[in-house]
């Protein structure tokens, strides 16, 4: 079974006109790892995202897509707070130990309100 991350680059070979064996050249690995990254078996190397979006001319909602997928095949999302400011960083700790316990409702707000700020961004 194909994860998200499979399921993307799939959709890039078709769009591409690529087999598993070319695009495996292309990012200089084995088509066997590349086929065991796509189904699970091992975890997406951490220049991919920035390997894939130069080879194959992402754009930056595709970029985007792409770090989705491999977070969501994770299962865990890898945040830097070190530089972020003091009130940005209250609210992530605040959202990460609350998200678990928010009614369906609180969580539909919150996305819609993050969509409005990333829509900002792109």
């Amino acid at each position: 079974m194909k994860t998200e991350f499979g399921r993307f680059v799939k959709e890039i070979r078709f769009k591409e006109k690529e087999n598993l064996r070319q695009m495996a050249e292309h990012l200089e690995v084995s088509s066997s790892f590349l086929s065991a990254v796509e189904v699970g078996k091992k975890a997406v190397p951490k220049d991919w995202v920035e390997k894939i979006s130069l080879i194959y001319s992402l754009n930056i909602k595709e970029q985007d897509e792409l770090k989705n997928c491999i977070d969501k095949d994770s299962g865990k999302v890898i945040i830097n707070i070190e530089n972020m400011e003091t009130e940005k960083r209250d609210v992530l700790m605040l959202f990460a130990r609350t998200i678990n316990t928010a009614d369906q409702k609180t969580v539909a707000e919150l996305k819609e309100m993050l969509n409005k700020c990333k829509k900002n961004i792109l």
